[in-house]
């Protein structure tokens, strides 16, 4: 019963069907929407995907900071994409450095 509560509460209802889903809870703003996209993960309202903010890390030529302040986001969403990232596209999670900021 909890992992559905759990889920459910990830999820934003239209019409009563999941129209959204936000993997790691709505206080952060990723979210997966059908609409936008094509479903692959995004920050909500700004239309850049997570994939992109992880390959320009990953490229190790940008650190979180400059991402940050390129996009307009935190530096604490940008940690959270980072984190996220490797879930959603199924690959092995990196440790992240944090001296990279």
């Amino acid at each position: 019963p909890n992992l559905v509560i759990e889920i459910t509460e990830q999820l934003e209802f239209e019409l009563e069907l999941a129209s959204k889903w936000y993997p790691v809870g709505k206080k952060i703003p990723i979210v997966v929407d059908p609409y936008i996209c094509s479903g692959a993960p995004i920050i909500e309202g700004r239309g850049i995907t997570v994939e992109n903010i992880e390959k320009r890390f990953y490229s190790g030529k940008q650190k979180w900071e400059f991402i940050a302040k390129d996009l307009e986001l935190s530096v604490h969403v940008i940690e959270e994409v980072i984190r996220f990232a490797p879930k959603v596209f199924h690959r092995e999670e990196t440790v992240v450095d944090t001296t990279m900021r």
